[in-house]
């Protein structure tokens, strides 16, 4: 058995451009890979998905490695990652293209942590996995097997959305009613996928206990306020130790993402004014790990003026636990450890902030504990 090789390129580093990225797949995908199934009767997919899917393109395996393990880790706890049988091959095929060869080689070594760690939110599919009836139609290139994936995983899961950086992909997709999204759009469609299902749920738990004289119909897009849970966490007190926090790590993700987005947004201003936009060396929306190095890159000539050395320093701590806990899941001490510096990292910057500001981030913050 081979050792798979190292390659020491940095998950957050764009090694090659999206456009040299897609010329390399493009000419790939000039020449059909055939899968080894040609036609097999439907079967149980390897694992049950959750309640939404995200196909995953080659395309953005290899330009968007870092954003996709925070997709993985805490965009959605109901979400699974679906993995392409010919994503699997394209990026074989790519592992000593001398453009993104580097790229394609770390994305294999994140799918096979994944596989080898039975990842519940990661899902391959298997080449018998294909639609079949009235669904399927002849393959003609290497995108119509990621539609075929995309349509076999609708049939099981509804809520199955298609990541890709390709147009006309995109376009297929669409035709076929599955909702496509970039790097750019793909947070807020999410965000807004996920207040349909809130409404749906909401929705349908009111006509069920509400008596026959109470049921009234509602708007389409309209979200109710949810009745407020009856315990709220206490607060804690200190955060001289690590905490046993409730909340799980994958909600607990993007409420850091958030709340760091929205103080880098408002230290920025302060600085830059309105171009700040074209100051900043990574463009929102933000990763986790992007404002995390932010902290760090605007240290200098932003951040230092409001907040201790203590918060880089916590920053650089935090970038690296996460960072080891890319391909498992984290432990529970591991959970306190991360809310923990994140929660220090955020209060320090609560100390300076004002008015709205404040209070947004004093809600993020209270999510936490």
């Amino acid at each position: 058995m081979q050792t798979m090789e190292k390659e020491d390129v940095p998950m957050d580093i764009d090694v090659a451009s999206s456009d040299t990225i897609h010329q390399q797949i493009q000419c790939m995908r000039e020449s059909l890979i055939e899968s080894p199934v040609s036609a097999m009767e439907k079967t149980q997919t390897n694992a049950k998905p959750s309640n939404l899917c995200i196909v995953l393109d080659t395309n953005v395996l290899l330009a968007h490695l870092n954003f996709i393990v925070e997709l993985r880790d805490g965009t959605r706890a109901d979400a699974s990652l679906v993995v392409p049988w010919i994503v699997l091959q394209e990026l074989d095929g790519l592992k000593r293209n001398d453009h993104v060869g580097a790229q394609a080689r770390k994305a294999i070594r994140f799918l096979r942590a994944c596989a080898d760690a039975r990842h519940a939110h990661v899902l391959f599919q298997r080449p018998d996995e294909v639609p079949c009836g009235r669904e399927a139609y002849e393959i003609q290139s290497n995108d119509d097997h990621i539609l075929h994936c995309c349509i076999y995983f609708k049939g099981i899961q509804p809520d199955t959305i298609l990541f890709t950086n390709d147009s006309a992909l995109g376009l297929k997709a669409i035709v076929y009613h599955i909702s496509t999204f970039s790097k750019s759009t793909i947070l807020k469609g999410l965000e807004n996928l996920s207040r349909d299902q809130n409404d749906d749920d909401y929705e349908a738990m009111e006509c069920d206990e509400a008596p026959p004289s109470q049921k009234k119909s509602k708007a389409r897009g309209h979200v109710p306020t949810p009745p407020s849970p009856n315990n709220l966490e206490r607060k804690r007190k200190s955060l001289n130790r690590t905490p046993k926090s409730t909340i799980p790590f994958s909600n607990a993700l993007p409420v850091l993402r958030d709340a760091l987005s929205l103080c880098i947004r408002e230290q920025m201003k302060t600085i830059y004014d309105e171009i700040w936009e074209s100051i900043v060396v990574i463009k929102p929306p933000w990763t986790l790990r992007d404002c995390l190095q932010l902290l760090s890159r605007h240290w200098v000539a932003v951040f230092r003026f409001n907040v201790p050395e203590f918060v880089r320093e916590a920053a650089e701590s935090l970038a690296t636990q996460l960072k080891e806990t890319e391909s498992r899941a984290p432990s529970e001490n591991e959970v306190g450890k991360i809310i923990e510096t994140g929660m220090k990292i955020l209060g320090e910057f609560r100390k300076g902030s004002r008015g709205s500001y404040r209070d947004k981030l004093s809600r993020l913050i209270s999510k936490l504990v």
